[in-house]
């Protein structure tokens, strides 16, 4: 029998978010979350890990967007051609963000 390897739970590669032309703001973030990892994204204040995390979940403030890159959550297609709809019901199936800061 051969063993099947399952795609990893979450996979970002190259995500650039952009405030507008000449202000990108993230540039090519990679990276991938294996099933039973548990995984700390740590960096100074204004590094972006927030930004990062409201890429993955299709939450950006307003005027932001992704400008390239790639989502994929465990295995399934590119989460950045969902429309809003999916992307909802993916939010309250399987997906959350705790905010460190609740105000």
């Amino acid at each position: 029998m051969i063993a099947q390897t399952l795609p990893p739970l979450l996979d970002v590669e190259h995500l650039s978010v952009s405030f507008g032309p000449g202000l990108e703001v993230l540039r090519r973030v990679s990276l991938t979350i294996g099933r039973g990892e548990i995984v700390a994204l740590v960096g100074e204040s204004g590094s972006g890990k927030t930004l990062t995390a409201l890429s993955i979940l299709g939450l950006l403030p307003g005027g932001a967007r992704v400008i390239e890159g790639r989502i994929q959550l465990d295995g399934a297609g590119d989460m950045l051609a969902l429309d809003e709809r999916q992307r909802r019901k993916i939010r309250a199936q399987r997906l959350a963000m705790i905010f460190q800061e609740p105000m």
